[in-house]
């Protein structure tokens, strides 16, 4: 089975280029591509969400080998 730890680290990485465009210049790339309050919208931030979640829960030590 193949890794998924690269496709997390890519979610968050363009999540955080995303909040930093907000930040810097008011442009959301999200809304821009899937549509401001879209379903696909929202469907891309709960996965943030979640995966922001999850590396937070291995950072905390979770999931790690004994």
């Amino acid at each position: 089975m193949k890794s998924y730890k690269p496709l997390i680290g890519w979610i968050l990485a363009l999540a955080a280029i995303n909040w930093g465009l907000v930040g810097l210049m008011g442009v959301n790339l999200v809304e821009m591509v899937l549509g401001a309050g879209t379903t696909l919208t929202k469907a891309a931030y709960v996965l943030v969400g979640l995966v922001g979640v999850y590396k937070l829960y291995l950072i905390l030590g979770g999931g790690g080998k004994k």
